[in-house]
């Protein structure tokens, strides 16, 4: 069987309507998600507030990692922001697929395109200005201000909502 049609059996096609709860915060991970269409969000309660954390529009992956890889307690909720059309990677696949050689790549691949995910965010945060944060979202994520709410938007940014308005503006 070759490569992308091995890989194609271990993934599962699912359609979403908008707001469905895809991961509860506080339960273990079962699912990778790969956003095919549609929009996903990851955020947390934390102290009564909610933040958020994650925007996955098409083309990438939703998924708390080191608690889906440790099938630990995920720290976030992922939901669906639009009506999303989804290929899931449940994490038995996921284990069958590190130890296949010819698709161990694409395991790797998720784990980097993660870690270098986090690393980015982490490194905007603690160096560039809001101005700076907001303008490399928006570049990232051409149409987020019409997939996700402002006050999400603000909260990945790690500023106020009026603070986001004023430099929308």
């Amino acid at each position: 069987m070759e490569e992308k049609e091995l890989l194609k059996s271990f993934l599962k096609e699912e359609e979403f309507p908008a707001g469905k709860l895809l991961q509860r915060q506080g339960h273990p991970p079962n699912k990778i998600w790969f956003i095919s269409e549609g929009f996903v969000i990851g955020n947390y309660l934390e102290q009564g507030e909610q933040h958020t954390s994650l925007f996955c529009p098409p083309g990438e992956f939703a998924v708390s990692l080191p608690a889906f890889i440790q099938q630990g307690i995920s720290p976030e909720n992922l939901i669906t922001r639009q009506d999303s059309l989804l290929l899931s990677l449940s994490y038995e696949n996921l284990r069958e697929l590190r130890n296949i050689p010819s698709l161990s790549r694409a395991y790797k691949g998720i784990i980097a395109h993660y870690q270098e995910e986090s690393l980015q965010r982490m490194r905007s945060l603690l160096y560039d200005s809001p101005a700076v944060r907001l303008q490399k979202l928006l570049d990232r994520y051409p149409g987020l201000l019409k997939s996700a709410y402002p006050e999400e938007v603000a909260s990945y940014l790690g500023i106020s909502r009026r603070t986001l308005y004023r430099m929308l503006l």
